[in-house]
């Protein structure tokens, strides 16, 4: 295991974290923070709110940290700031700072004016939606400044939802939910379902678009659900996917990488999600495969209604493979900038 350390207690990404790239975290004082940078060691630091560590990242030794930001969907101009600094060695993100097209931007901008006809969103509501992406764009222009030394990193899958599929598969402490492959071994008889929240206008759009989809399965729950979720939240979700042969998988608060990516992949549903999210706007090099991905979220679901099972189970199968792959070579990337001092 490779130990990395925060001034912030644990978020709900531990689990991920330990199984895949094979990651310790633990929380430390500011003085063992500072004790820890000082002894000639490059560090790995995990990083949510930055506010606390730009002075320590500023009295560091330079070349001495490796940092893992988490949570920066909008491309904070304050981990931009720590991300400049002589102390840092390299940055890992969950989020890209590579723009999508403007063409395909206004592809998913139309479509989703086609897709809102007959649901409870407006189509005007895509105008505030756009704006708000070329806000964050404009930000993830500004990381660009610092791509030589910023990778991304997939997002991963929520510690609700690994223990639960830990418990429903028989996994061991430390291996990957990727390992274990349930698409043979449940009966799926259920087309396409979704569990989580309505969240913001995409969202709702194909969320109601999913309710009409021969033998859907759509569940609200309140927001915090899939991090911090106590009971047989996680244990039903699991079930939910393994029974599935798709996963509506929409946009989050601002991004479409999502954990429902991930943990549809590891129960063997196929995601269906839309190729761009208008609020943001990243592209991510392992998604060009492992989900349907249309502009618009009725073409979307209709390639799933109409997929043969064989296809399906392939392209699962294929995803799964990529997205291990990744993951492999993501720890072992991180390792090496760690340990090569």
């Amino acid at each position: 295991m490779l130990n990395a350390f925060s001034l912030e207690p644990p978020a709900s990404e531990v689990e991920f974290l330990r199984r895949e790239l094979g990651i310790q975290w633990q929380q430390v004082s500011e003085s063992e923070f500072r004790s820890r940078v000082s002894d000639q060691r490059r560090t790995l630091i995990i990083m949510s709110e930055p506010g606390s560590y730009l002075s320590l990242v500023e009295q560091a030794p330079d070349d001495s940290l490796v940092i893992m930001m988490i949570s920066d969907e909008a491309y904070s101009l304050e981990r931009l700031a720590i991300a400049r600094r002589a102390s840092i060695h390299y940055v890992y993100r969950h989020y890209p700072v590579r723009p999508a097209s403007w063409e395909r931007i206004a592809s998913t901008a139309a479509a989703y004016v086609r897709d809102a006809r007959g649901t409870s969103q407006r189509a005007r509501t895509i105008v505030p939606n756009t704006r708000s992406g070329i806000r964050v764009r404009k930000r993830m222009k500004r990381w660009q400044t610092v791509e030589h030394k910023v990778s991304p990193i997939p997002l991963g899958y929520t510690d609700t939802f690994a223990r639960a599929f830990a418990e429903r598969f028989g996994l061991s402490t430390d291996t990957s939910v990727f390992d274990t492959h349930p698409t043979n071994t449940t009966h799926r008889a259920r087309s396409l379902v979704f569990r989580g929240n309505r969240g913001l206008a995409q969202r709702i759009v194909g969320i109601e678009r999913a309710m009409r989809v021969t033998n859907s399965e759509v569940r609200f729950i309140d927001s915090d659900w899939s991090a911090r979720a106590a009971g047989d939240v996680g244990a039903t979700y699991v079930d939910s996917l393994t029974s599935a042969r798709f996963a509506l998988s929409p946009p989050g608060f601002a991004n479409n990488e999502s954990f429902r990516f991930y943990e549809a992949l590891a129960c063997g549903a196929l995601p269906v999600e839309l190729s761009v999210a208008s609020t943001h706007l990243g592209e991510l090099p392992w998604r060009s495969t492992g989900s349907i991905a249309h502009a618009s979220w009725t073409k979307g679901l209709q390639e799933a209604e109409e997929m043969p099972e064989s296809e399906r189970e392939q392209r699962v199968l294929a995803a799964r493979s990529l997205i291990s792959d990744v993951l492999i070579e993501s720890a072992r990337r991180i390792r090496d900038d760690v340990e090569r001092v």
